[in-house]
């Protein structure tokens, strides 16, 4: 990993390799997580209500084991993008925003979720941060994967 300190993720001599196969991964992640959420918490409030509403203390361990399994995929998702972000070609404000909104995001995704239970209003933010989520988190990979092939000029 010492070319994420270095600044060399776009030589020819590996790096840029090894990170387009990390960036594939993430994206692949992205859409897995993005399935399994399709089916298991829903797309639309009524769905996110029925499969997370109910008595708080029923869902609760549930939804722990579930969130701290986020926490941790979605943590080292953040680790690598904010470590390549660092190197990417762009407004310093810029990439520090999108790592900080992107943070937040997730985060704020993951309460969400687990408020679920206390009130239905939380679905739909659950429904809204879903969307942006991964849609965020893709469209971030998808900007480091470019830029690590775009030329010089």
């Amino acid at each position: 990993m010492r070319f994420l300190v270095t600044g060399s993720i776009r030589s020819d001599n590996g790096p840029r390799k090894i990170l387009t196969g990390a960036l594939i991964f993430f994206l692949l992640f992205t859409a897995a997580h993005f399935a399994r959420e399709w089916s298991s918490v829903g797309y639309s409030p009524a769905q996110v209500n029925e499969n997370l509403g109910g008595e708080f203390s029923s869902q609760a361990v549930l939804l722990l084991e579930d969130l701290h399994i986020d926490l941790v995929l979605f943590g080292m998702a953040l680790l690598f993008i904010g470590s390549v972000l660092y190197q990417i070609r762009g407004s310093r404000t810029l990439r520090n925003g999108i790592f900080l909104g992107l943070s937040v995001l997730i985060l704020v995704y993951i309460a969400a979720r687990f408020l679920v239970p206390l009130s239905g209003v939380f679905a739909y933010a659950v429904v809204f941060l879903y969307f942006s989520v991964h849609a965020m988190l893709a469209g971030v990979l998808i900007w480091i994967l470019v830029d690590l092939y775009r030329g010089n000029g």
